[in-house]
């Protein structure tokens, strides 16, 4: 099951204009989808079980982020139709979703998702060996 549904998209763009953008294959979105997920995925993993994300469904599933994948697709789409003349909106907001993900990435901005378990890390502590200064 995927991780976006086509009523998903409503809050972001009217059915109608997506329907017109996609030419009524949704071949196209789903396509569009995965390419926004594999974007935010590559910033997401490092830090988070983004895999485990991609398996919720309905309220479960972070709406900040679902709202960022979308922007992401809706870019993608416009610039599928015409690369030179994107609306300044979809442009906008593809902006900020990868400026968000960037965040994220740093760990500037927390998610609500699962952190990646941190093992094989550890402290050393110590010092050198003492000096004798006796001349």
């Amino acid at each position: 099951m995927s991780y976006l549904n086509s009523s998903d998209f409503n809050l972001l763009i009217q059915d109608a204009n997506l329907q017109q953008i996609i030419n009524q294959n949704e071949a196209i979105r789903q396509q569009a989808e995965l390419t926004a997920i594999g974007e935010a995925r590559s910033y997401l993993i490092q830090k988070y079980l983004f895999d485990e994300e991609l398996l919720k469904t309905g309220t479960d599933r972070d709406s900040q982020l679902l709202n960022y994948i979308i922007d992401i697709a809706l870019y993608h789409l416009h610039s599928r139709i015409a690369p030179r003349n994107i609306p300044e909106l979809r442009i906008s907001r593809y902006e900020n979703a990868i400026a968000w993900l960037k965040m994220c990435s740093l760990g500037e901005v927390t998610p609500k998702l699962a952190l990646q378990p941190t093992t094989g890390r550890f402290i050393q502590w110590g010092s050198n060996e003492k000096n004798t200064n006796i001349y």
